[in-house]
């Protein structure tokens, strides 16, 4: 597990993720997801965890209010709203894999 939250850790370095960065996640508990916020919580930053089951809406709203930098999604749950997020949060999105 360290190594995978280290691997994470160097990612966030490369997008530009430094201490007091917010970074946000959304998907199905998964160990990418859980690495992840290991990864974001050694950095020093902040982490917001997106409920899967709130809209669209409410994601976009909770993003810009916490002013995260990114968005780590899980490709299996996101491809149901791709078209509708895509070009609301261009610029955030990455995946976890």
């Amino acid at each position: 597990f360290d190594t995978l939250v280290s691997a994470q850790v160097e990612r966030l370095v490369v997008e530009g993720v430094s201490a007091g960065d917010c970074v946000s996640v959304l998907g199905r508990n998964s160990l990418e997801q859980i690495a992840m916020m290991f990864a974001v919580w050694r950095l020093d930053g902040l982490l917001l965890p997106l409920n899967r089951r709130l809209g669209v809406e409410n994601w976009i709203t909770q993003l810009r209010e916490c002013g995260c930098r990114l968005l780590f999604y899980d490709p299996q749950y996101y491809d149901a709203n791709e078209v509708e997020v895509q070009g609301r949060l261009a610029g955030l999105l990455r995946r976890y894999h």
